[in-house]
């Protein structure tokens, strides 16, 4: 078994202190969502163990962040391995119309930027997979950006977080500063 699935297994035997249900991981297998090749777990639903849900819930959680799907795709990936399909996407889009109506919101706006944090701290001992991360989640206009007169197009991130663009075969890194 993987680090990933050792480690979720030590987790595992914290929160289910007092459920004596036990079960035998099943092999992960493969699956394909948004374009992209998952492990997961297999799909789990109420019947099985309370343990063995968990067990997937914690895989499955660590699999799609690996896999750097967008925020929602990630839910609806969670609830279609845990037999939940309808009952996400009804939640998903209320909580999108809520969002929609009142997005300025700062409560709002918080939660998300606190997830984001919370995924980055946890990730943190992995700099190139955090940036990697953010890149795919970048968004990028489709109009070139006009700096000094000139046409030029987002790359990607650099390690240290600076913006790589590109203009007729030449590179410029543009770095955010404060004062």
């Amino acid at each position: 078994m993987t680090t990933q699935a050792s480690s979720v297994e030590k987790k595992l035997k914290v929160l289910t202190k007092g459920d004596n249900s036990m079960f035998i991981p099943r092999s992960l297998e493969t699956v394909k969502y948004e374009g992209k090749s998952i492990q997961a777990y297999p799909i789990v639903s109420s019947d099985d163990p309370a343990a063995e849900r968990i067990f997937a819930l914690m895989l499955n959680r660590a699999a799609a962040e690996n896999a750097f799907l967008p925020p929602l795709a990630e839910i609806t990936f969670f609830a279609s391995r845990c037999k939940m399909d309808a009952q996400a996407r009804v939640a998903i889009s209320q909580w999108v119309s809520r969002f929609r109506q009142s997005w300025a919101n700062p409560q709002h706006l918080t939660a998300l930027s606190l997830l984001a944090l919370d995924w980055a701290i946890d990730h943190a001992h992995q700099p190139e997979l955090v940036r990697r991360g953010a890149e795919q989640r970048l968004w990028l206009p489709p109009e070139p950006l006009w700096l000094d007169g000139e046409a030029w197009r987002p790359l990607g991130l650099a390690a240290d977080g600076g913006l790589w663009i590109g203009s007729a075969g030449r590179r410029r890194l543009l770095q955010r500063s404060f004062g």
